[in-house]
Protein backbone atom coordinates (compact mmCIF):
# COMPACT_ATOMS: atom_id res chain seq x y z
CA UNK A 1 0.00 0.00 0.00
CA UNK A 2 1.05 3.24 -1.00
CA UNK A 3 1.94 5.86 2.32
CA UNK A 4 -1.63 7.84 0.93
CA UNK A 5 -3.53 4.69 1.27
CA UNK A 6 -2.89 3.79 4.64
CA UNK A 7 -2.64 7.32 6.52
CA UNK A 8 -6.62 6.64 8.13
CA UNK A 9 -5.12 3.09 8.74
CA UNK A 10 -2.50 4.24 10.98
CA UNK A 11 -4.44 6.85 12.59
CA UNK A 12 -6.58 4.35 13.55
CA UNK A 13 -4.18 1.97 15.37
CA UNK A 14 -2.63 5.00 16.94
CA UNK A 15 -5.78 6.06 18.14
CA UNK A 16 -6.85 2.23 19.47
CA UNK A 17 -5.37 -0.67 17.69
CA UNK A 18 -6.80 -3.32 19.58
CA UNK A 19 -10.13 -2.26 18.01
CA UNK A 20 -8.70 -2.17 14.54
CA UNK A 21 -7.06 -5.68 15.36
CA UNK A 22 -10.64 -7.18 16.18
CA UNK A 23 -11.89 -6.03 12.50
CA UNK A 24 -9.23 -7.62 10.69
CA UNK A 25 -11.39 -10.78 10.33
CA UNK A 26 -14.09 -9.19 9.01
CA UNK A 27 -12.20 -7.75 5.90
CA UNK A 28 -10.35 -10.68 5.03
CA UNK A 29 -13.74 -12.49 5.18
CA UNK A 30 -15.24 -9.92 2.61
CA UNK A 31 -12.33 -10.42 0.44
CA UNK A 32 -12.01 -14.23 0.82
CA UNK A 33 -8.72 -14.10 2.50
CA UNK A 34 -7.06 -12.48 -0.16
CA UNK A 35 -4.75 -10.41 2.29
CA UNK A 36 -3.46 -7.65 -0.25
CA UNK A 37 -7.50 -7.25 -1.32
CA UNK A 38 -8.27 -7.56 2.50
CA UNK A 39 -5.31 -5.11 3.52
CA UNK A 40 -6.46 -2.33 0.36
CA UNK A 41 -10.11 -2.67 1.68
CA UNK A 42 -9.59 -2.18 5.20
CA UNK A 43 -7.33 0.60 4.41
CA UNK A 44 -9.84 2.83 1.81
CA UNK A 45 -12.49 2.07 5.18
CA UNK A 46 -10.37 3.92 7.55
CA UNK A 47 -9.51 6.59 4.57
CA UNK A 48 -12.99 6.42 4.00
CA UNK A 49 -14.02 7.32 7.96
CA UNK A 50 -11.38 10.00 8.60
CA UNK A 51 -12.69 12.25 5.53
CA UNK A 52 -16.68 11.65 6.68
CA UNK A 53 -16.36 11.66 10.42
CA UNK A 54 -12.64 12.75 11.78
CA UNK A 55 -10.03 11.02 13.69
CA UNK A 56 -12.00 11.19 16.48
CA UNK A 57 -13.80 7.93 15.66
CA UNK A 58 -11.31 6.02 14.05
CA UNK A 59 -10.91 3.84 16.96
CA UNK A 60 -14.09 3.24 17.75
CA UNK A 61 -17.56 2.38 16.75
CA UNK A 62 -19.63 5.19 14.80
CA UNK A 63 -22.93 5.92 16.83
CA UNK A 64 -25.89 8.67 15.79
CA UNK A 65 -23.76 11.13 17.97
CA UNK A 66 -21.61 10.89 16.01
CA UNK A 67 -23.23 12.58 12.69
CA UNK A 68 -23.98 16.34 12.51
CA UNK A 69 -27.43 17.72 12.90
CA UNK A 70 -28.00 18.10 9.65
CA UNK A 71 -27.20 14.15 9.19
CA UNK A 72 -29.13 13.58 12.01
CA UNK A 73 -31.82 15.26 11.29
CA UNK A 74 -32.42 13.45 7.90
CA UNK A 75 -31.74 9.75 9.87
CA UNK A 76 -34.88 11.52 12.18
CA UNK A 77 -37.22 12.08 9.15
CA UNK A 78 -36.63 8.56 8.24
CA UNK A 79 -34.49 9.46 4.98
CA UNK A 80 -33.24 6.40 5.02
CA UNK A 81 -35.07 3.05 6.81
CA UNK A 82 -33.83 -0.66 7.58
CA UNK A 83 -36.32 -2.94 6.92
CA UNK A 84 -37.16 -5.83 9.60
CA UNK A 85 -37.34 -8.36 6.38
CA UNK A 86 -34.47 -9.71 4.66
CA UNK A 87 -33.74 -10.41 1.40
CA UNK A 88 -33.13 -14.25 -0.06
CA UNK A 89 -29.65 -14.27 0.71
CA UNK A 90 -30.24 -12.65 4.68
CA UNK A 91 -29.22 -9.30 3.68
CA UNK A 92 -30.92 -6.62 5.47
CA UNK A 93 -32.59 -4.38 2.71
CA UNK A 94 -32.47 -0.52 3.33
CA UNK A 95 -34.89 2.22 1.57
CA UNK A 96 -33.96 5.74 1.00
CA UNK A 97 -36.94 8.04 0.50
CA UNK A 98 -34.42 11.05 -0.69
CA UNK A 99 -37.81 12.71 -3.01
CA UNK A 100 -40.10 12.50 0.26
CA UNK A 101 -37.79 15.27 1.87
CA UNK A 102 -38.41 17.61 -1.10
CA UNK A 103 -34.99 17.80 -2.38
CA UNK A 104 -31.67 15.89 -2.10
CA UNK A 105 -29.84 15.76 0.52
CA UNK A 106 -26.25 16.86 0.06
CA UNK A 107 -23.50 13.42 -1.44
CA UNK A 108 -22.38 13.12 1.89
CA UNK A 109 -24.89 13.20 3.84
CA UNK A 110 -26.44 10.29 2.24
CA UNK A 111 -22.75 9.18 2.34
CA UNK A 112 -22.51 8.75 6.25
CA UNK A 113 -26.24 8.05 6.17
CA UNK A 114 -25.46 4.81 4.51
CA UNK A 115 -21.77 3.84 6.07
Amino acid sequence: LLVEERAGYDLARETNDEYVRSLRLAFLRAENFDVPNAALRMARHYEFRLTMFGKEVLGRDIGLSDLPDLDRSLFEKGFMQICKGRDRAGRAIEIQMMRQLGKEPPPTSAARLMF
